[in-house]
């Protein structure tokens, strides 16, 4: 999910896990199905004893399972009124994706459907809702967990079953486009066509080579890929300050005078410690940036002190 889509500190709800002793008023059931021929979800919903709906939906071929398993419980939170009106107000949801709870309890994962699920549960919260989840292990004869299951089973290879969700994982598309090359070129062709990203284009000349890497983005990585944020060079040319110049005053204060001209930067650049790294960020315009790099980068932006 994107950044401006994240929610407000104030509106992160807290996921409660319980061991499933408790009794609630609303049992919902979830499990995901990924086959050869499709991917599918299904969801349970008890009031109590009573069985009040069987649900199934079913996603692009190229979701993951997990996808399915979040699906199913984005889709039951989203009806839940519909059962109860004046009873206790809790909910327990089972489970069997461990993957999924561990995912909604990680305050640094913000995947689309975890940010659904989130999102839903702190709207019931404000109806007075309780949420919880439980983990329930696969197949031990648990009706409405075999139920889910049967349910997502028969999702996955009905052709005729509207696509309830096609959104794609990052990875699943990386993969997709190592296998596709005619994609690769294409993507490498608008890329090197591109006019706007002249100082990103010598440090990531080549997609592949790119998409292959790992690389945690954060703001002083992209100032030094970009040259965009606190280079006077860049601040200049919206008018936020005066000049350009470095504070050395021997050029214009751009990440290729920092890299290699900086008389400031002098004792630094050619410490004995350090000169290899710097030796290396300095050519990796003309190379590429390697996993070898992303670090050096990283140390360049501390030494600057931009």
């Amino acid at each position: 999910m994107e950044l401006k889509n994240w929610p407000h500190p104030a509106d992160v709800v807290k996921i409660i896990e319980d061991n499933g002793h408790k009794e609630q008023t609303i049992q919902i059931y979830t499990d995901g199905s990924k086959k050869e021929h499709g991917v599918g979800s299904g969801v349970t919903i008890f009031v109590g004893k009573e069985l009040k709906a069987q649900l199934k939906f079913k996603l692009d071929n190229r979701s993951s399972n997990n996808q399915a398993e979040q699906l199913a419980i984005a889709k039951a939170l989203e009806i839940i009124d519909e059962f109860v009106e004046n009873s206790p107000r809790t909910i327990a949801i089972f489970t069997d994706s461990r993957i999924t709870i561990d995912s909604l309890q990680n305050v640094n994962n913000h995947s689309y459907l975890i940010e659904e699920i989130r999102k839903r549960i702190s709207i019931l919260e404000r109806t007075n809702w309780t949420v919880e989840f439980s983990w329930v292990k696969v197949h031990v004869r648990i009706y409405g967990n075999e139920l889910a299951d049967q349910l997502a089973k028969t999702a996955t290879c009905n052709i005729d079953t509207t696509v309830s969700f096609n959104r794609i994982l990052k990875s699943t598309l990386y993969s997709e486009i190592e296998e596709e090359e005619e994609t690769t070129q294409k993507w490498q062709k608008e890329w090197e066509n591109c006019m706007k990203t002249s100082i990103t284009k010598q440090f990531f000349p080549n997609v592949r080579d790119r998409v292959k890497l790992n690389i945690n983005v954060y703001p002083n990585f992209t100032v030094v890929v970009t040259g965009h944020g606190k280079v006077r060079a860049y601040l200049y040319r919206f008018k936020i300050i005066e000049n350009s110049t470095c504070p050395c005053n021997k050029g214009d204060h751009t990440i290729d005078h920092l890299l290699n001209q900086c008389k400031l930067l002098h004792t630094k650049r050619n410490s004995q410690e350090k000169l290899p790294k710097i030796r290396k960020l300095a050519n990796c315009k003309q190379r590429g940036v390697n996993s070898e790099t992303l670090e050096i980068i990283s140390y360049f932006y501390k030494i600057n002190r931009l």
